[in-house]
Order: C-alpha cells, then structure tokens, then sequence
C-alpha cells in the first residue's frame, strides 16, 4: 500500500522512536508487515538456505519499511515479524502433510491466509522441503506430533489488509547517514547558502550502484548474504519547513 501523504520527523525524534517500546496498533501491523513481507523478496539470504542477512542489510530493510508506512520499526521486530511469518508456512505445510491434505488443498488453504500474497516467493522456495516431508511421512510417519506447533499467526487471517487507509510517508528535515550497523543515525547537516532558503528535496534511499548491486545479487543468489558493510550508504533526504 503506497503512502499518500507525508508527515515530518526530526532526526533526533527517530532515534528516540527507535530505542523506545514502539508499540504499533493492530491496522498499522498488518501495513508493517505487508510492506516487510513484500519487500524481502529482494532479500534472498534471508529466506534461501537458512543463511542469515547482515547488519547492514536489515538497516536497508529497515529503512524501506520506514519510508513506505511511516513507521519506526525496531529491527528485531521486523526479524520477528519475518522469522514468524515464515515459521507459519512451514507449520501449515507440515501439518497439512500430518493430515494427508494433499498439495493442491494445502495450497488452496494457504491462499486463504491474508499475507500470502506477499510472501508466496518464500512459499516456493518451500517446495523442497515439502517433498521431503510428505516421502517421510509415507514411508515412516517421520512428521513427528512434535514439530507440530500452535498457528503463530493464526489471528492475523481475520485482517482485513483491504480495510486500512494508507500511511503517511515519512519525511524529515536532514540528511541521515549510516555509520555502522549498531550505532545510530549521525546527523549531517546540508549545505545552504544564508542568502537562499533551504531546498526541498524529495525523500529517497541512496542505494549502492549498478555493480555493486549484481554483485550483491549474485551472492545472494548462492545462498550467501555479501557484506555491504564497505559499499553501503543510506541517505535519507527530509523536507525543510520554514
């Protein structure tokens, strides 16, 4: 869901946002998510072979999530958020193949499920491990009771993604810069002239370029997530106000 206003935010004001108990009401979650679930896919050392991203690339995560619902997210909630949301499909599938629900019915189920949609790539890449448990499960029932878990995400079925109204797009009064993956924001002050007020300049991520992104994607690709540590810059241009 693209945001269709903005609002404005200091940088100091989303450090503190940041270290605080953020608590995001149930509509605003499911935004979140939607827009975490969708955006991972561009991610593949998150989901494909139980490699595990970087610093670096969850601080990109993190800001593409901010700048698409207006939330300051914790980035352990967004990890959260993510590993549930896989930890879900793997349950489902597992007791489905438990239940001899056959393939077409199982994924007929899962279709039902409201953040499907948004996550189907990590679905796919499933498929072998499907295959794998349902030629356990007939050949020793080797699908044990025990890996069968409670629906994690059950209550997030009754969402109704359609419902919400969009979130403001946040954007903010200076240039931030990433230092290092744990430390925060460091605040950078634009250059203007005293004659001339200050320019306003459209929100956006500064991402690496071309070849460092296929680089980056192509390490990706042999389920090994590169370091961006060297390469990457984020910046995050805010409007002046008067």
């Amino acid at each position: 869901m693209a945001p269709t206003t903005r609002q404005s935010i200091t940088q100091k004001k989303y450090c503190e946002l940041e270290k605080r108990n953020h608590v995001i009401d149930k509509k605003k979650k499911v935004i979140v998510k939607t827009a975490l679930f969708t955006l991972m896919e561009k991610y593949p050392c998150f989901w494909q072979h139980n490699v595990r991203g970087s610093l670096d690339q969850w601080i990109l995560v993190r800001a593409e999530v901010y700048e698409q619902t207006g939330e300051v997210v914790p980035e352990r909630e967004l990890r959260e958020m993510f590993t549930m949301a896989k930890k879900f499909l793997k349950t489902k599938i597992m007791k489905s193949i438990r239940n001899s629900i056959d393939h077409d019915t199982m994924e007929a189920q899962l279709r039902q499920w409201k953040f499907f949609p948004f996550i189907g790539y990590y679905y796919k890449s499933l498929a072998k491990f499907e295959s794998t448990m349902r030629k356990k499960q007939a050949e020793n029932g080797l699908v044990s009771a025990a890996l069968m878990e409670d629906d994690t995400l059950g209550e997030d079925t009754e969402e109704d993604i359609s419902s919400e109204e969009d979130d403001d797009i946040v954007v903010v009064d200076e240039i931030i810069r990433v230092q290092s993956p744990r430390s925060c924001i460091q605040n950078v002050k634009p250059q203007q002239s005293a004659s001339s007020p200050p320019a306003v300049r459209q929100s956006a991520i500064v991402t690496p370029s071309a070849s460092e992104n296929n680089r980056t994607s192509n390490a990706a690709s042999n389920g090994q997530c590169s370091q961006l540590r060297n390469h990457t810059k984020i910046c995050i241009e805010y409007h002046f106000s008067n």
